[in-house]
């Protein structure tokens, strides 16, 4: 039984981190080819003022697929695993409905501007009555166990399946997708500009990671009255500051930069969603 479940995490690192052990995601998601060395320093355009998470579009979005690709992904292999099943003889599986998985992968889609890998949190929607947790209902769901007499033949389309989920994550992408330029000397300044805005709202916090998981906000079952302030005056700073628009700017230019250096691989990854979904519904 493989149970996926992001209750309380919120995501300094990518959901995919999170739930990799669980379902086979961190099988398909590489490090950024980037990790474990500096970034080389990019030009940075005029950042745009961001005042909403939807405003936030980044040049990688044109190849991340949406939630409902993903949970078409994830309908064409589970009829691939049905039919091989059948084709061995073994019992049925019974998967989630669609709408039971729905919720969990359009929040995963969200996380990509809202539990940013670089501002981290900034959900103008929910912050005023959920902080910095996740809405309600965003839970889990199980996907059930493989019958054992069908491990051999039907042990690659179940494997196929578990790691459909994955494509959510921008971590998917080739080569772990656009590095994440936190140490940027344009994106390092906002964020000293937002730390002293936060100061003077009563908040001492160097980073935005730290309004986060400091205090083990993201670890509470209910919001406290210190824990909406804290995220409150997170996301007000963020605005003051255009912290968003600047990180914006400054991650545009490394996904640029990594969509002319990967284009082809980022081609054949949109395309092979469209066969393996093709191929799972019979087309």
């Amino acid at each position: 039984m493989r149970t996926v479940s992001l209750t309380h995490l919120v995501g300094l690192v990518s959901a995919c981190l999170a739930v990799g052990v669980l379902v086979g995601c961190s099988g398909q998601a590489g490090a950024p080819a980037s990790e474990g060395a500096p970034l080389a320093v990019l030009p940075v355009g005029e950042p745009s003022t961001v005042t909403s998470s939807a405003q936030v579009v980044r040049p990688i979005d044109r190849y991340l697929p949406s939630a409902e690709q993903v949970l078409d992904l994830m309908q064409a292999n589970e009829n691939l695993v049905s039919t091989c099943l059948a084709s061995v003889g073994a019992e049925a599986m019974v998967f989630p409905d669609r709408s039971e998985v729905e919720p969990f992968f359009t929040e995963s889609v969200r996380n990509r501007v809202v539990r940013s890998d670089l501002w981290d949190f900034f959900d103008t929607e929910s912050v005023a009555t959920r902080g910095y947790l996740y809405p309600v209902g965003f839970d889990s769901f199980t996907i059930p166990p493989l019958p054992a007499q069908a491990v051999g033949a039907c042990g690659d389309a179940y494997q196929a399946l578990i790691d459909s989920m994955g494509y959510v994550y921008i971590s998917n992408l080739p080569d772990g997708g656009p590095p994440v330029p936190r140490e940027h000397p344009t994106y390092r300044a906002a964020v000293t500009a937002w730390s002293q805005c936060m100061a003077q709202q009563g908040f001492d916090y160097a980073d935005t990671a730290d309004a986060i998981f400091s205090d083990g906000y993201n670890l509470e079952e209910t919001p406290s009255p210190r824990h909406l302030a804290t995220a409150a005056a997170d996301v007000d700073c963020k605005v003051q500051t255009n912290l968003v628009g600047i990180g914006l700017a400054v991650q545009s230019a490394y996904d640029e930069a990594y969509i002319e250096q990967h284009h082809g691989a980022l081609v054949q990854y949109s395309d092979d969603i469209d066969a393996r979904i093709r191929a799972g519904a019979g087309g």
